[in-house]
């Protein structure tokens, strides 16, 4: 099954040159390089409700040059995931957001497939499991479809 994993805002989120959100899949405890996806914004701004903060399987920079109107990261890169997976994890890295609370109120994940069918999974979900392994550093557990 292919995915595409996008971060969207479920609030403005404000951000500085050189803020950054990382993210990549995990399979148990390894990591999956393929997944890898990096947003850096070398500009200020705020990031508006309902916006892709970050995206899958990708790496961007934003500059002023890059954006027309409100500042939006790129789209994500579809990632090929097993059919029986139940549950998808993610190690993510960012100074963005520091503490699991704000991340968990401040974002969502959308989750589409080819077929055009997308799952909006706010993290403040009961059955989202985010472990804070540091500031800015989380494992977050989503379901799948």
């Amino acid at each position: 099954m292919k995915c595409y994993f996008d971060w969207n805002t479920q609030k403005e989120i404000k951000v500085v040159p050189g803020n950054y959100f990382e993210n990549i899949a995990l399979a148990g405890d390894t990591l999956c390089p393929d997944t890898a996806g990096r947003d850096e914004f070398l500009l200020a701004g705020v990031i508006p409700p309902a916006k892709r903060l970050a995206g899958s399987g990708r790496s961007n920079r934003y500059s002023f040059a890059d954006i027309l109107g409100a500042i939006e990261a790129a789209p994500s890169i579809g990632i090929i995931l097993p059919n029986d997976l139940s549950e998808i994890s993610f190690l993510i890295n960012t100074d963005i957001i520091l503490d699991p609370g704000l991340l968990a109120a401040s974002l969502s994940l959308d989750i589409a497939t080819v077929s055009g069918m997308t799952t909006r999974i706010p993290l403040n979900r009961s059955d989202v499991r985010i472990d804070w392994q540091s500031r800015g550093t989380f494992v977050v557990t989503v379901p799948i479809m």
